[in-house]
């Protein structure tokens, strides 16, 4: 039997993987199933980072955090905050227009793009609402 995809697989959430038991689940069960996983995520919580630092060493996916956070990467968590914040605004005044919809969905949409971007994939599968426009 021919398999539809060439073995890689990215799952992008605008979550943590330890505040995601859906994720985790998948990840774990493609991986089993004998492909290649990347889950693509976000700074959420100080607790859901400790509990990741716990979860992940032990997948057998490989998990990539973007958008910084307040302890790490601040310059960028504070810049994706103020972005996301001024385009939720922007979006009451202005509508859907300009690519605002993406800005403001979430405050990561971009950042989230631009690192699946970097892992190409067979297939993208998007576990939040802000991760939607992403794996579209």
């Amino acid at each position: 039997m021919n398999k539809i995809f060439k073995n890689k697989i990215t799952l992008i959430t605008s979550g943590q993987p330890s505040l995601n038991p859906r994720l985790v689940k998948e990840a774990d069960t493609l991986v089993s199933a004998g492909f290649n996983v990347t889950v693509i995520y976000q700074y959420w919580n100080n607790w859901g980072t400790e509990l990741d630092k716990q979860l992940l060493p032990a997948k057998k996916w490989k998990a990539v955090r973007i958008g910084g956070s307040p302890q790490n990467n601040k310059t960028v968590y504070w810049l994706s905050r103020l972005q996301h914040t001024v385009a939720k605004v922007l979006v009451r005044r202005f509508g859907f227009r300009f690519y605002l919809a993406e800005k403001a969905i979430g405050r990561c949409t971009f950042l989230l793009l631009k690192k699946a971007l970097q892992h190409p994939a067979d297939l993208y599968i998007a576990h939040n609402l802000a991760a939607l426009p992403v794996a579209v």
